[in-house]
C-alpha cells in the first residue's frame, strides 16, 4: 500500500503479489527458449495494482509497477521459483501502461482475455543495467 505521507489515513494505492501457474502451452513460442522446461511455468500475479481515482496521472502506478517488479526480483533470490510475472490488464489504457514496463501478450487465453506477462529473466536482465 501507498499512502500520503502528509496524510497517512489517505490511500494514494495499493498491489498484490500471489503465486500462479500459466500452461506452456499459452506462452508465445518465441519466449520458450527463456522458459524452464516444465507443461506449466510457474509465475508470480500482479492480481491487483490500483491507484485512488484522485491521484492518477500522477506517475503513482508506476512507483507501484516498480515496487511490484522488485519484490518479485527479490522473492525469487529467495528461493521462490516464478518464470514470469502476470498481469491482467482491466482495458486497453491499462494494457498500454504495461506494454511500456515490457509486459506482452498471452497467445490466447479465452478466460482471461487482457493477461499480459514479463518474463523474470527480461526483468533480471533490465535490472542488472539499471
Amino acid at each position: 500500500m501507498l499512502v500520503d505521507p502528509t496524510a497517512p489515513d489517505a490511500t494514494l494505492g495499493y498491489l498484490t503479489l500471489s503465486s500462479l501457474s500459466v500452461p506452456l502451452d499459452l506462452v508465445p513460442e518465441n519466449v520458450h527458449h527463456v522458459l524452464a522446461p516444465y507443461l506449466e511455468v510457474p509465475a508470480i500475479l500482479i492480481g491487483r495494482l490500483a491507484v485512488a481515482l484522485t491521484h492518477q496521472g500522477r506517475g503513482i502506478g508506476g512507483v507501484l509497477l516498480r515496487r511490484a517488479l522488485d519484490s518479485c526480483l527479490r522473492s525469487t533470490s529467495h528461493g521462490v521459483v516464478a518464470s514470469l510475472i502476470v498481469v491482467d490488464a482491466l482495458h486497453a489504457a491499462a494494457g498500454a501502461f504495461y506494454a511500456r514496463y515490457g509486459f506482452q501478450t498471452f497467445d490466447d487465453v479465452p478466460l482471461f482475455p487482457k493477461r499480459m506477462f514479463l518474463p523474470m529473466r527480461t526483468l533480471r536482465k533490465a535490472s542488472s543495467t539499471r
